[in-house]
């Protein structure tokens, strides 16, 4: 009987071993083939790819490793650009200079336009005196003939008409001024930023920039709206005013020194010109 009984035992600890080892294949087993492995044997190559900016510069930031899987729009790396950044403030102030350069010289025609209504005015108001001046000395030039008024009474209208004739055409004269920056303060630039608005009823501003000056005149014919031009040599300014001036206009030499002599040599100029 004991024998009998030992041969169960062992087919029943056999079974049970053969059933747990089912159980442990089914949990342990790998899953079966869906189609997404590929089984062979080979040599598997990837295709490398290349990624550039479109502009040149340093990486500031990569965002991915080698081997992630990216996908279309993904960012992978961020630039460097603060450079970029600092050339847009840049253009950014340059754009505003150029506004304010535009604005700066609409208000500067705004200003000659307003300047030649008030000359055109003043030229209107010059007429009407001269004419007022001159038939009031016709008139004590004929009292006085008829010893009905005293010679000092004609004598003081026709002085007036005289006057009234010459603010005439003095109104009627465009004024060419020609300054040499010859003062220590000039030549330091004390007065760089009145020297402008100082000039701006004349018609023509010659500058002269003479030797040894600290500071560049260009800022200053630049603020006349094209009114004012810069010579470094006195014998192109005595040409350039002979050529330009007409009849009647007013050349006005600003400079406490003898200015190269350029006022004889200006008067010899115009003399002989044809």
């Amino acid at each position: 009987m004991s024998i009998k009984r030992s041969g169960r035992l062992a087919w029943v600890g056999a079974g049970v071993l053969v059933l747990a080892a089912a159980g442990a294949w089914q949990l342990l087993r790998p899953a079966p083939d869906d189609g997404s492995f590929v089984r062979g044997n080979g040599r598997i190559e990837a295709t490398e790819v290349d990624v550039a900016a479109k502009t040149p510069g340093r990486v500031d930031e990569i965002l991915v490793n080698e081997g992630d899987f990216v996908t279309r729009a993904d960012v992978i790396a961020r630039m460097d650009v603060k450079a970029l950044q600092a050339q847009l403030a840049q253009a950014r102030a340059e754009v505003a200079n150029a506004l304010s350069a535009r604005e700066t010289a609409r208000a500067q025609v705004a200003q000659r336009q307003a300047d030649v209504t008030m000359a055109e005015a003043v030229l209107v108001q010059g007429r009407a005196e001269y004419d007022v001046a001159r038939r009031t000395a016709a008139r004590s030039q004929a009292l006085l003939s008829d010893r009905a008024t005293s010679a000092q009474k004609a004598d003081d209208d026709a002085a007036r008409a005289r006057t009234a004739e010459a603010s005439i055409h003095v109104a009627e004269a465009r004024i060419v001024a020609v300054l040499e920056p010859r003062s220590n303060t000039m030549r330091m630039g004390v007065h760089r930023d009145q020297l402008a608005p100082s000039l701006k009823t004349a018609d023509q501003v010659i500058l002269y920039t003479p030797p040894g000056l600290d500071w560049n005149l260009d800022d200053v014919a630049a603020g006349l709206g094209g009114r004012g031009a810069v010579f470094r040599d006195i014998d192109e300014i005595v040409a350039k005013v002979a050529s330009k001036a007409g009849p009647g206009d007013c050349i006005l030499v600003m400079s406490n020194g003898g200015f190269g002599g350029i006022h004889q040599r200006l008067l010899d100029a115009l003399e002989i010109r044809p």
